[in-house]
């Protein structure tokens, strides 16, 4: 494990982790990144980095190929941040991603390449266990297709209960609604689950 908190980076040396081959933990939380780009992680190609933590700096933006190489990925922290846009694609290698905390990253939204939304939405976290957009914009949610039970935590939004409703009830584990501004609110979402 690597902890590389709180020390104010904003950028890195493309080969800073050149020779760690057996990290499977990287804590870069508490810094001042406004930018991160994917040539800081390209040395963890087909390796074992299991965590990232990038929660509590100054990102924006999530490029398309920011993760591109980080198939071993299970878990993803980038909550804290002001990311207002990510690509479709940055997520599609995280194919082991089971864990994404997006929380507090207020006016996120979805770029879209070409207003193709369905075809690239449907797969984009299918295999995720726990999905954290807790005072965020979730706008995307019902074009998602979960795959198993899931955590969701929605709290601190503000809900149209049309989009919850496009959501499989039996796909659910837990489903955090705290602190909400809601629409159309329908008791008839939360039937028991038979």
């Amino acid at each position: 494990d690597l902890f590389l908190r709180d020390n104010c980076l904003f950028k890195l040396d493309s080969i800073v982790f050149l020779n760690l081959y057996n990290l499977t933990n990287l804590d870069l939380s508490f810094n001042v990144f406004v930018r991160f780009k994917s040539e800081y992680l390209n040395h963890f190609t087909r390796r074992n980095l299991k965590k990232l933590n990038l929660a509590n700096n100054n990102l924006i933006n999530l490029d398309c190929d920011i993760f591109s190489n980080l198939n071993s990925l299970e878990f993803l922290t980038l909550e804290n941040n002001f990311i207002k846009t990510f690509h479709p694609y940055c997520f599609q290698n995280l194919t082991k991603l089971r864990h994404l905390n997006l929380n507090n990253n207020f006016n996120l939204k979805l770029e879209m390449p070409n207003n193709n939304v369905n075809n690239t939405l449907i797969n984009l976290f299918k295999d995720v266990r726990e999905l954290y957009l807790r005072n965020t914009s979730y706008q995307l949610l019902g074009l998602l297709d979960f795959r198993g039970k899931i955590t969701l935590d929605l709290s601190l939004n503000e809900i149209d209960m049309k989009i919850l409703q496009k959501i499989p009830v039996n796909s659910i584990r837990f489903l955090y609604l705290s602190n909400l501004r809601y629409r159309d609110f329908n008791v008839l979402l939360f039937n028991p689950i038979r």
